[in-house]
C-alpha cells in the first residue's frame, strides 16, 4: 500500500514538473501584456478628460457614470417628466475607483489615485449633512419611504443589517448635538 502510494506520488510530481517545465519554456510576447495596460490607460485617460463632473455650473471632481465611447458625452438618464440628468453615483463607481488606484501603483502616475480620492472626499465632504445622513427625497411619493444613508461603524451596520432582516427600520430624527444614546443603540 505505502508503495503504491509512493508511486502515485512520485507520478504526480513528475507531470506537475514537466507542465510547469512546458509553461516556463513559452516565452510570452513582450507586447501582449502591455496591450492591456495601455488600453487600461486609455480608459482611464479618457474618464479623467471627459468623465468629470464638468457639465453643471458647479464643476466638481465627481465621475459621470457613463460615457458614450464615440462621442465622449455623459450618459443621461430622462425622468418620465422629461428632466434630462448626468448621474454620478459613487457607490455605482467602486471598479473605476480601484482600477484608478491600481494604476497609480502599476504605472507610477500619481494622478489616477489622485481623481479617484478627490471624488471620494469631495462626495463624502459635500454629499451628506452635518449628522452624517443623506437623505433622497422621492418628489413623486408622499414623505414616507425615504431612502436614508447612514454613517455608521461596522457594529453598528451590522445591527441595522440583522434588524432589516427580522422587521422594519423605522427612523427618528434627532438633534445632532444629543450624544445620549437612545434605547437599543448599537455600539
Amino acid at each position: 500500500m505505502k508503495l503504491r502510494f509512493l508511486h502515485q506520488a512520485m507520478f504526480i510530481a513528475m507531470l506537475l514538473s514537466q507542465f510547469s517545465i512546458c509553461l516556463a519554456s513559452q516565452t510570452p510576447d513582450p507586447n501582449e501584456s502591455s496591450k492591456y495596460l495601455d488600453a487600461v490607460r486609455d480608459f482611464a485617460d479618457n474618464v479623467l478628460k471627459y468623465g468629470r463632473d464638468t457639465y453643471g455650473p458647479k464643476h466638481t471632481p465627481l465621475f459621470v457614470d457613463g460615457l458614450n465611447i464615440h462621442t465622449h458625452e455623459p450618459v443621461k438618464w430622462t425622468a418620465p417628466n422629461g428632466d434630462r440628468w448626468i448621474l454620478s453615483n459613487l457607490a455605482s463607481q467602486q471598479n473605476l475607483l480601484r482600477t484608478l488606484d491600481g494604476l497609480t501603483k502599476i504605472t507610477g502616475d500619481p494622478r489616477y489615485k489622485q481623481a479617484a480620492m478627490e471624488a471620494i472626499e469631495y462626495a463624502f465632504e459635500n454629499l451628506r449633512s452635518p449628522n452624517g445622513e443623506k437623505v433622497e427625497p422621492q418628489p413623486s411619493k408622499p414623505n414616507h419611504g425615504l431612502a436614508v444613508t447612514l454613517l455608521v461603524n461596522a457594529k453598528q451596520a451590522e445591527a441595522l443589517q440583522l434588524a432589516s432582516n427580522k422587521g422594519t427600520i423605522s427612523l427618528a430624527i434627532r438633534n445632532p448635538l444629543d450624544e445620549s444614546p437612545g434605547s437599543g443603540s448599537a455600539r
